[in-house]
């Protein structure tokens, strides 16, 4: 089990960097009732053989956004998923697929189950007749079961602008009702709409009930601005919030 700090970046586009030459598929892993089978897409975009292994997890998400690996969790969703292969090497322009499949035991609790997978890749050179790895990188990605009757609801307050580096930002606290995460994009609008910031792909794990959310903006604002969260509903979501904030 990998025991450093973690944390977990989650991008919106869907083939991901985990090292300079290998890039993953997707970068979440979602399975509810009707859905119990997936797959995960390594290819190796370079011109040198990949060594890959996998693992899964477990991480607890604070109210500033970080993640931490942690030993257990009652929800944990590692005992319900099988997947291979759990490592392996990838020739230069070649793909592998991590196929995963969910096996829930009979009385399974109502309730959301998670876990992450960690992809450790390298290089391969020769070095005489051995072979070996070099400049190990990792990714990580949230992988999330859904089982039975689940319900969400989220709200956004407190907004305010703060200053994150030199990047001007607005603050905002998302609470979070219910018995699953929620997952999805925010946006900024100004007083005419226009779009002034953006962050994607932002999730709230239970149990929090809030969240801390920092959202930069592209440009300098004042007036009435409108902050607006949306569930990405591939990922099991349609709740919506929106708050306002007026900047002087």
């Amino acid at each position: 089990m990998f025991k450093i700090l973690l944390s977990i970046v989650f991008f919106s586009t869907l083939s991901l960097p985990v090292s300079a030459n290998l890039s993953l598929s997707k970068f979440r892993l979602y399975f509810d009732n009707s859905n119990r089978n997936d797959a995960l897409q390594l290819r190796n975009k370079g011109d040198r053989a990949i060594s890959y292994a996998v693992e899964l997890g477990l991480v607890s998400m604070t109210e500033e956004g970080t993640l931490h690996v942690v030993e257990e969790d009652p929800y944990s969703a590692i005992g319900l998923l099988r997947y291979s292969p759990k490592r392996g090497t990838i020739e230069p322009g070649e793909r592998q697929a991590l196929r995963f499949s969910v096996r829930k035991p009979a009385g399974l609790k109502d309730g959301e189950y998670r876990a992450v997978l960690k992809v450790t890749s390298a290089p391969l050179m020769e070095q005489s007749t051995k072979v070996a790895m070099q400049s190990k990188l990792a990714y990580s990605l949230p992988i999330i079961i859904r089982h039975g009757r689940l319900s969400a609801s989220t709200k956004l307050t407190e907004a305010k602008l703060v200053t994150v580096g030199d990047t001007a930002s607005i603050e905002v606290w998302q609470l979070l009702e219910g018995n699953r995460s929620v997952f999805g994009n925010f946006i900024v609008e100004d007083d005419n709409g226009n779009e002034v910031g953006v962050l994607n792909s932002s999730a709230v794990y239970q149990p929090l009930t809030r969240r801390r959310v920092i959202i930069p903006l592209s440009q300098n604002v004042s007036g009435k601005i409108t902050v607006k969260f949306s569930e990405v509903a591939l990922y099991g979501g349609t709740e919506k919030a929106q708050t306002t904030v007026i900047i002087n």
